[in-house]
């Protein structure tokens, strides 16, 4: 129960840590999600306007 309240903060801090780096993959993934999901997002929008017929 201690042990669990303890390493709480630990969770709860931002990601800056040096020592436990995300892997290169899963950073191109999210870098491409959060790319083009507003891009995919206004297309579709701009598609239902009739914007591009």
């Amino acid at each position: 129960m201690s042990t669990r309240i303890e390493a709480q903060p630990e969770a709860i801090a931002m990601p800056l840590q040096k020592d436990r780096q995300v892997s290169p993959l899963r950073m191109k993934i999210t870098l491409l999600i959060a790319g083009f999901g507003p891009l995919l997002a206004i297309g579709l929008f701009l598609q239902s306007k009739g914007f591009f017929g």
